[in-house]
């Protein structure tokens, strides 16, 4: 007896046998069946197959939507495992721009650091560095990277 068949509302072991001898054996057969071929089939009144199709196609719809939730989880896990990478790119990023300055740890340079990890945690997903600002003045010019940087952080959820 398919035991698919038993997870409908209203469809006990008789009538699960009864359903699979008519030949239908899964829940989406069942849910697509018209009632009074699926009443004639299965020897049963044609009030209690409409009410079995009825039962079947919410049971696929809870089915289906469960299937839809793992697959949510599964995308927000994605999401927090980008979001995290992200956070990991941006920190090796602003470590390969303390060792191009070639000076004092970033960190210790007005809270370049900190600064931008307030601004993420704040949930800006856009930050600009003036990296004019962290050059140091030598007699040759300016020293270490100038210009702008921007970085964009996007959270999906």
């Amino acid at each position: 007896m398919p035991t698919e068949l038993t997870q409908i509302k209203g469809v006990g072991a008789s009538t699960a046998r009864r359903l699979a001898q008519a030949g239908y054996s899964t829940l989406q057969e069942v849910a697509l069946a018209r009632a009074a071929e699926l009443a004639e089939k299965a020897s049963i009144p044609p009030a209690a197959a409409r009410s079995i199709i009825n039962n079947a196609r919410r049971a696929g719809v809870e089915k289906a939507a469960k299937g839809v939730e793992g697959v949510i989880t599964e995308a927000e896990k994605t999401a927090h495992r980008t979001a995290r990478e992200a956070k990991k790119a941006v920190r090796r990023t602003a470590r390969a721009v303390e060792e191009a300055i070639e000076e004092p740890p970033i960190e210790e340079r007005e809270g370049f650091l900190t600064e931008l990890w307030k601004n993420l945690d704040n949930g800006e997903q856009t930050w600009e560095l003036d990296l004019d600002q962290y050059a140091v003045e030598t007699p040759e010019g300016p020293r270490g990277p100038t210009g702008r940087i921007t970085i964009k952080v996007e959270v999906l959820k």
